[in-house]
This record gives structure tokens, C-alpha cells and sequence, in this order.
């Protein structure tokens, strides 16, 4: 068949680079284009994760994390939540995808700990803004405090001592606005270690 006129024009992009795209597209405010950047992203993600080359995604981790970072400092509540949860699909994809966060938790946990401690204002906030329904955040799990501390948690967990290290050192706050007064950080060996609410 022939090919169809400006075809052998259109530009083409590896799987890796449309990742990078649809990851910058995520702090898009219109609706359909947060949308799509955020499907796209989620999947091709589960696609660089999966055979023939589980690996695949390893290199593209540090050009992600930039884009990540912009998109939390927009203070959004639904581009913040949607960069929350591509950060938490990155950190449980693999042992070795999670540590190749570690490099960029020094520009993107001072950005996590401004929502550290949201709890349940901000729920209402956040569900407020979108349709005037209190609980439409944790319904679409837009809760931004319960995500970013699950996320917390998933790094303390998945990137060893020295994610954890990092979580406490520019996250003070975590061990002390964990649900129900307990947080769970990497002790030096890498388990998971309870730490008490403090007054």
C-alpha cells in the first residue's frame, strides 16, 4: 500500500522517549492531556518493566525524575497525586529500579514533605476542588497524605539503608505524621523498623 503523504516525515520515538514525554505532560492542567500523559506514562512504565528486557526502564529513571520534580512544585492536588503514584509504580517496580531513584530523593523529598502532614484537611481540599464532594480524593486515591506516605514508606523499604537515610533526614517529620503514630523506615540493615510518635 503506499504510504500515506508526510509519513516518512513523522518523527520516531523509542519507547523510552515517549515515557519521558508523557512524564512531562503529567503537570498538564486540561483535563485530556493530564489524562493521557498519565495513561501513557503508567503504561509504558509496565512495558519497559516487562520482557524481553526487564532492565529496560533503569536508564530512563534519571531523565524521568526532573519532570517529576516539576510536576510536584506545581502544587496541583491532581498533578501532584498523579506524580505521586508514577513515583510509587517506579519504586515497586524492581529492587533495582527503586535504587535508581536514589540520586533524585535529595531534589524530590523536599517537595514529598510539604504534603507530609495534610491528613485530612487537605483531603477535604483537594475533593473540594474538583467537584465539591469531601470525599472524592480518597474515593479517586487523590488523598495526597496517604500517597505520600505510602510512597515514603516504598522508598524507606525498597532503596536500602540509604533510602531511608534520605527519608529521615529531609522528611523529619514522617516518623511523627505516620497513621497511627508508627512509622516504618529501613533500619541499617535494610528491614523495616517501627519508630513511635513523638510529642
Amino acid at each position: 500500500a503506499p504510504a500515506k503523504p508526510g509519513a516518512a516525515n513523522a518523527p520516531r520515538y523509542t519507547c523510552a522517549q515517549l515515557l519521558v514525554l508523557c512524564v512531562e505532560g503529567v503537570r498538564e492542567l486540561e483535563a485530556t492531556f493530564h489524562l493521557l500523559a498519565l495513561f501513557g506514562a503508567t503504561e509504558l512504565i509496565a512495558h519497559l518493566c516487562g520482557p524481553p528486557d526487564p532492565l529496560a526502564l533503569l536508564p530512563v529513571v534519571p531523565s524521568l525524575v526532573p519532570h517529576l520534580k516539576t510536576a510536584l512544585s506545581t502544587r496541583q492536588p491532581h498533578v501532584v497525586a498523579a506524580s505521586l503514584k508514577l513515583l510509587q509504580q517506579l519504586a515497586s517496580a524492581s529492587p533495582r529500579v527503586a535504587k535508581a531513584l536514589l540520586p533524585g530523593l535529595p531534589s524530590l523529598l523536599p517537595l514529598l514533605s510539604l504534603w507530609v502532614t495534610a491528613g485530612n484537611g487537605l483531603r477535604g481540599r483537594v475533593g473540594a476542588a474538583r467537584s465539591g464532594e469531601m470525599d472524592w480524593a480518597q474515593a479517586r486515591r487523590c488523598d495526597l497524605g496517604e500517597l505520600v506516605e505510602e510512597l515514603l514508606e516504598m522508598l524507606a523499604e525498597r532503596c536500602g539503608a540509604e533510602g531511608a537515610r534520605l527519608v529521615r533526614q529531609y522528611v523529619p517529620t514522617w516518623s511523627t505524621a505516620a497513621a497511627g503514630g508508627q512509622a516504618r523506615v529501613c533500619n541499617e540493615r535494610g528491614g523495616v523498623a517501627g519508630f513511635s510518635q513523638r510529642g
